[in-house]
């Protein structure tokens, strides 16, 4: 009985064992079966990353779009607004959709084949409950891997360049977002992430040295032979190249970000599979000299590194395009192996013609060289990067390979070679993808226009010197003009993020500071956490801190903010950046230092801003209107950035161009100028009489800055004020309306100084509505503070309006604008003048502007304005000084540019208080007689004399003891220049000098060298005739800041001398001025030239510029050197901004273009 139950026990047992084991092995081949699966789930989960990533960017577009819409209709009452965007196109919205369900799905698959993962030997017991599931997961993995290959095959029919078309309409939505949200960025450095499922098997060695030198020492021992994916497997060393690249680029896009994870994620993959086969090298030498290897091993190796292949080819085949959105400006530098590849394919060239053309392996031949020049190109014109240098490399060995191959091409069907050639074409092909992913593009951004000279200032100031306290820097402006912008510029800058190891960005609202949060960024750029101000302050602790404050617009506030962060403990040399609009908080962070006033954007600034934005090229007559419409926006970046919105959404035609301009002169942007309004009450009355005088000239019109200075002198609005001039206070007076907004800068000269300057429109229509004035007239009157302007447009004066204008009052200025041609101006002119004059009206009058009205007819009884100070009379083309000028003998400034009057009587010496004389120096206008009594100490200007040897003036010109500007022509021999040399240097206070030489038919003539060095207060200096073949900077003065050469036949390079004026800001070549073909700038040399220009240099044929030479300049202008070749070194030159082209020959316009692509914020204009 015993025995038979053991025998059943037996039996029960070994019954059980053996269910038990079948159940192991089904769950163990199942298991196996699963595993089997896990590559295809993790090529899978690679491959979600990155549409996850391109689906996430795609939601977020869509929001920036709206967001972007939302910031137009705020100044814009327009509906539809799509085109301001760069739409997909249906096939790429269609593929978004389509690929949205595809990942939902694949999502499900993998997280259900992770339910169903390999486990442990107990699990058998659930195999016959998992059986069904299991088969059912291995099924959606076969059909979600098709349905995903499927997906890219249809995005490479429909949607191939889906990422460029994103980021095209991304660009277009940031430009207006830019200047006025701070988006919380990664702007340099991402944290490596690594999760491939290789990385995390601890079983796995690690390698100890670099990638780089892993695959160097793999390739020296031949590790790869014999490998098909051999050359693809050398392409990783660019791949790896172009990883240190993206970690100091700013990456912003999810894709970008995962694509960078996932090419981490293959690296590392192929660097621990080929360091741990090469440990078995390293650990069996036998092997490494036999050069045996162990199938199993080897095989399993081949294996892993086609995957690591496969993987990388998929990662190609996305077409991204990497966008270094912080890019100032393109650097451009030769290939060093540039001749070496470029002789190597000429050979394969050489080679392949001399076989049979007609032989299909030849024609793949030549498509393969193709392919090589091609790349080879590209790799020229791409960015100096490691990933570049990397591709450059990899070119070498495989032009020089292929070149080896087709010396052997009469054995390729019989020997090893035959196996090259697909191994060849695939990594050229892999190679092509990989240059067009590795190769970095720059992209405009909105926000670095017309501020890169602020943001170089304001780095400077930060990271220079040291302190107890952390001293407080302000940017002050209205709101919309960049200040925000400027700051976030500001805060990114390379070397401020060097500086300082941490950087605090706190937005303030009004009244709100202890709930105030801070954003905290990283050393890296990366950012750290967001927390309320009073929470950041422990961790600035004994650190190097920049803190931003933005937007405080209370002082109150301001103290607040102060108490928290000075009682935090960060160590001497932090510093603090305060944004606001109003001057007197700025003033309260810091009285000891000068807060950063941000200006309106300039003209010519104005319209590259509106071209970014805009996107659309422009007919003629549409560009004319357009730059209408720029001209209305003030320079207020964030009206000219709505306007280009709305530009791209209505079109450009007349009809719309013409809505929107309709839409301005109705008070579109006027609450954006209230605040400047506000400034305007702060002003004394002075500053306020100085800015009305803006409201009598007609509206948007350009105003020349010394005509201002010249009126307000004139007027008495300004006097002599601590040691000052007049018309330096006047000036001073200018610039702080500029800063405060209210005046826009137009132009600026090429010394740096102001050109010309005008009214914004609304802030004008603001003025004038509040002193109950309208700007629309069929002609106007404005009289504001005892002002007259006359604006005769179509009609002119009838008899009724002339006596209608008599009846304003006794103004001290008199002012004239008339657009028409003909003689009726002058008429009208001279009735209004009669008139006025002879009922008394006139006689207060300070100030008559007649500039740019047609040859007025003046009435004798001018003489009768006993209190003119300043007569304008420039642009009027009078062909004679009617007698009663020289009888005002109040006159200061009396104005004759750009007439025809060629006699000046000697009676004008007679005008005692006459300080500005300017003369039509075309003319050859005859000044008889000479200076006496007070004359000689209160002329300060005299433009345009010209002199023959034997006038009176010659003798006496060194007796004008004050005289600052001084313009003379003249027709001398040697000696009598001798002369006038010798009373040159005896006027001290000369601040401007022009000589210009010619002969009797106005051609140049030889002009002889003066002696300069003592004239301490020389700055600007123009010369026009024959010097000595050298130039001897000993004789120039060492404060010059501006030279204009012009017909001086230089035979010797100038620019070695020349580049010892350390102070010099603008130099300019005219007309002969050299006439050999180089010139070379060395390094360090021009240090603080802004301005270069060569006009008429025919011989010119080299301009080498070092590395190091100029490296302020910010305009260069070339016109008519016919054989100038496009000079290479520019690209040397980092600050330049402006190019301006004129009849320059072909090649030299072409390379300009060339340049253009890739140097960044540089306005080229080509005529």
């Amino acid at each position: 009985m015993v025995n038979i139950e053991i025998y059943i026990v037996g039996i029960v047992f070994w019954t059980a064992t053996a269910a038990l084991s079948v159940l192991a092995f089904i769950s163990l081949r199942l298991d196996y079966l699963l595993s089997e699966g896990e590559d295809k789930v993790e090529w899978i989960e690679r491959k979600l990353k990155l549409l996850k990533a391109l689906l996430e960017d795609h939601s977020q577009l869509v929001k920036k779009r709206e967001e972007a819409e939302s910031r137009v209709r705020s100044f814009w009452d327009i509906e539809n607004l799509s085109e301001i965007h760069h739409q997909l196109s249906i096939a790429e919205s269609e593929w978004i959709e389509s690929t949205r369900d595809v990942v939902s799905k694949a999502e499900g698959c993998v997280a259900e084949y992770k339910k169903q993962s390999p486990g442990l030997f107990w699990s058998a017991i659930t195999v016959i409950f998992r059986l069904m599931t299991i088969k059912d997961v291995l099924r959606q993995i076969d059909d979600v891997e098709n349905e995903l290959t499927l997906s890219f095959e249809k995005r490479n029919e429909n949607a191939k360049y889906i990422h460029m078309s994103m980021e095209k309409s991304r660009s277009k939505s940031r430009s207006l977002l830019d200047q006025f949200t701070f988006e919380e960025e990664d702007r340099s450095v991402a944290r490596e992430v690594h999760t491939s499922v290789a990385a995390q098997n601890q079983m796995q060695k690690k390698p100890s040295i670099s990638f780089d030198q892993l695959m160097n020492k793999s390739v020296a021992m031949d590790l790869f032979s014999g490998m098909e994916e051999r050359w693809s497997i050398y392409l990783l060393l660019p791949l790896h190249a172009f990883l240190k690249d993206l970690r100091q680029l700013q990456l912003i896009t999810e894709t970008e970000k995962q694509w960078k994870t996932v090419a981490g994620e293959i690296i590392e993959d192929a660097e621990i599979y080929i360091s741990n086969y090469l440990w078995w090298f390293e650990t069996f030498g036998i092997l490494k000299k036999s050069k045996m290897n162990i199938p199993l091993i080897t095989n399993h190796f081949r294996k892993d590194m086609k995957l690591i292949v496969t993987g990388f080819e998929d990662l190609l085949k996305y077409n991204l395009t990497f966008i270094d959105r912080a890019a100032e400006k393109s650097t451009f530098h030769p290939i060093t192996d540039d001749r070496e590849i470029a002789s190597t394919i000429a050979s394969i060239e050489s080679k392949l013609r001399d076989m049979d053309t007609s032989s299909q392996q030849v024609a793949k031949e030549n498509l393969k060289c193709d392919k090589l020049k091609e790349m080879h190109k590209q790799l020229k014109e791409a960015e100096k990067t490691e990933g570049r240098n990397a591709c450059v490399k990899e070119l070498k060995s495989i032009t020089q390979k292929l070149d080896n191959l087709l010396d052997n091409f009469q054995e390729w069907n019989v020997t090893e070679p035959v196996e090259y050639q697909s191994e060849i074409g695939n990594a050229i092909n892999l190679l092509q993808n990989l240059i067009k992913t590795c190769t970095i593009k720059r992209q405009e951004s909105t926000k670095l226009v017309g501020c890169k000279k602020e943001e170089q200032d304001l780095v400077s100031k930060l990271t220079s010197g040291s302190g107890s306290n952390p001293s407080a820097l302000s940017i002050v402006g209205m709101k919309g003009v960049g200040k925000t912008t400027l700051a976030k510029v500001v805060y990114y800058n390379k070397d401020i993020v060097e500086h300082f190891p941490v950087r605090v960005w706190v937005t303030v609202t009004e009244g709100a500071v202890n709930r105030a949060k801070a954003l905290l960024m990283k050393r890296d750029g990366t950012k750290d956490q967001t927390l309320y101000l009073i929470n950041v302050c422990d961790q600035l602790k004994e650190k190097l801190c920049l803190v931003v404050l933005d937007n405080v617009s209370k002082t109150t506030d301001l103290d607040k903010l102060y108490r928290l962060l000075y009682g935090s403990g960060w160590t001497d040399g932090s510093r603090i950046v305060l944004t606001t609009r109003f001057k007197d908080v700025a003033l309260h962070a810091n009285n000891s230092s000068t807060p950063h006033h941000i200006r309106l954007l300039m003209k010519e600034e104005s319209w590259m801003l509106f071209q970014k934005v805009a996107s659309r090229r422009l007919e003629p007559k549409e560009e004319s209107l357009a730059k209408k419409l720029v001209g209305k926006c003030g320079g207020l970046p964030l009206a000219i950035l709505s306007l280009g919105c709305v530009i791209s959404a209505n079109g450009t035609t007349p009809t719309s161009l013409s809505w929107v301009l309709d839409q301005i002169n109705h008070g579109h942007f006027k609450k954006y100028w209230l605040q400047p309004k506000d400034n305007r009450e702060e002003l004394s009355n002075t500053m306020r009489d100085c800015l009305y005088c803006f409201t009598n000239f007609p509206l948007d019109y350009e105003i020349p800055a010394r005509r201002l200075v010249n009126l307000w002198v004139g007027e008495g609005l300004v006097q002599q004020n601590n040691g000052k001039t007049p018309e330096d206070t006047a000036e001073s007076y200018l610039e702080e309306l500029i800063d405060s907004n209210m005046i826009q800068v137009v132009a600026l000269k090429g010394n740096g100084k102001i050109k010309t300057c005008r009214l914004p429109s609304m802030l004008r229509e603001i003025i004038l509505q509040n002193n109950n004035r309208t700007s629309q007239s069929r002609y106007l009157g404005t009289h504001l503070e005892r002002r007259i302007s006359y604006h005769f447009y179509d009609h002119g004066l009838n008899e009724n309006s002339a006596q209608a204008f008599s009846k304003k009052g006794t103004p001290l200025s008199v002012l004239f604008f008339d657009k028409r041609e003909g003689c009726k101006p002058g008429e009208h002119v001279g009735k209004i003048l009669s008139t006025s004059i002879a009922d008394q009206q006139f006689l207060e009058t300070r100030v008559l502007d007649l500039e740019c009205i047609f040859r007025p007819q003046l009435p004798k009884t001018l003489s009768k304005l006993n209190n003119l100070k300043y007569l304008s009379l420039r642009w009027t083309y009078l062909e004679e000084l009617p007698p009663c000028i020289c009888k005002l003998q109040e006159l200061e400034t009396l104005d004759l540019k750009h007439t025809c009057i060629n006699y000046i009587p000697s009676s004008i010496w007679e005008l005692k208080k006459l300080k500005k004389l300017y003369l039509p120096q075309n003319y050859r206008s005859k000044l008889e007689g000479k200076p006496r009594g007070h004359f000689n100490e209160i002329l300060h200007i005299l433009w345009g004399v010209f002199l023959y040897g034997n006038y009176p003036l010659l003798h006496y010109l060194h007796k004008l003891k004050n005289l600052q500007k001084l313009k003379l022509a003249f027709q001398l021999k040697i000696s009598e220049q001798e002369t006038l040399a010798e009373k040159i240097v005896k006027l001290e206070q000369l601040h401007s000098l022009t000589l210009k030489s010619v002969d009797e038919t106005g051609d140049p003539k030889k002009l002889k060298w003066i002696n300069m060095s003592k004239l301490d207060n020389l700055s600007s200096l123009r010369l026009f005739g024959k010097l000595e073949d050298k130039i001897r900077t000993s004789l120039l003065p060492i404060n010059l800041t501006e030279l204009t050469l012009t017909a001086s036949q230089l035979s010797v390079d100038p620019m070695p001398q020349l580049q010892n004026l350390k102070k010099l800001k603008s130099l300019c070549f005219y007309a002969d001025s050299f006439i050999e073909k180089r010139m070379v700038c060395t390094s360090r040399g021009f240090e603080q030239l802004q301005v270069l220009r060569f006009w008429n240099l025919e011989r010119l044929e080299e301009w080498d510029v070092k590395e190091g030479a100029m490296p302020s300049l910010m305009e260069f202008e070339a016109r008519s050197c016919i054989n100038f070749a496009f000079p290479s070194g520019l690209k040397h030159v980092k600050t330049i901004r402006t190019i301006k082209l004129r009849k320059m020959n072909n090649p030299f316009v072409k390379n300009m273009w060339l340049y253009r692509k890739k140097a960044l914020l540089v306005n080229v204009e080509i005529n």
